[in-house]
């Protein structure tokens, strides 16, 4: 599955044929900032709303702040069972019902900031990167915990996010900061300590393995780490990357790598 300006494109048998989908077929719009997919369900990030299909992309149901969304762009979209989560402009919106209503959460609500550029999910937490830093809430949005760069954070500047158990990823301007202690302590990792850049537009984590997409930077390109972090592979433009990593994400022996 692969998205960008265009629209997104689908594939069912690893690549053999690909389905494209734009406005034509139903999305909100052509210019796709994330995409998501669990089961018969493909959840669209997008400049100008939402689009979600629950059959494959043979119908789509998009959303914008007029359907109750925080925000007209999102940045960001993730989704287990029945809920869906959407990193706005606008701040933070929430469906337990897959669309049917919507809880938004702002500054007002507890999030660090109004620019949400990503969200993660796992269990009663939720994990929103923004431009003002991270906010984590461990009860399904009741209460906030917010990281900036003077609670522990590279940078406030946070582009992106990921967690698994106890351990949080983010994704910052300034670097990778990673705690495995729910917050309560982080570790940086720039180009000093091996990162191929500092603008990290994305990070995911598997096991042992940290991947980081660094993009606006020269070289650009991915990062990646066998070990939590200890020590980090580059692979970037010069070693057949085709342009900025915007977006990585890896499953078993295969990396995948969004570029701009």
């Amino acid at each position: 599955m692969a998205s960008y300006h265009g629209g997104i494109s689908v594939s069912d048998d690893n690549g053999a044929h690909w389905t494209n989908y734009t406005t034509a077929q139903g999305l909100v719009s052509n210019h796709v900032t994330e995409v998501y997919a669990q089961g018969q369900n493909i959840y669209v990030a997008a400049d100008e709303g939402l689009s979600i299909s629950n059959d494959n992309g043979a119908h789509w149901a998009n959303y914008t702040k007029a359907q109750g969304l925080a925000g007209d762009h999102v940045s960001g979209v993730y989704a287990q069972g029945q809920s869906i989560y959407v990193a706005t402009y606008g701040g933070l919106s929430v469906s337990n019902d897959n669309g049917a209503h919507w809880t938004n959460y702002t500054k007002a609500q507890g999030l660090v900031d109004y620019d949400a550029t990503g969200v993660y999910a796992q269990g009663h937490s939720i994990y929103v990167s923004t431009y003002g830093g991270l906010s984590v809430s461990d009860d399904d949005g009741a209460h906030w915990n917010n990281y900036r760069d003077h609670q522990g954070l590279a940078s406030s500047r946070v582009r992106g996010v990921y967690a698994r158990g106890q351990s949080i990823f983010a994704a910052t301007e300034e670097g990778i900061s990673i705690s495995d202690d729910n917050g309560a302590h982080w570790t940086n990792y720039t180009k000093a300590q091996g990162l191929v850049g500092i603008n990290v537009a994305k990070v995911y984590a598997e096991g042992n393995t940290i991947y980081a997409s660094t993009a606006m930077a020269n070289p650009c390109g991915i990062s990646v780490s066998y070990d939590n972090g200890a020590h980090w592979n580059n692979y970037t433009n010069f070693q057949g990357l085709s342009g900025w990593a915007c977006k990585v994400y890896a499953q078993r022996n295969s990396i995948y790598v969004a570029i701009h």
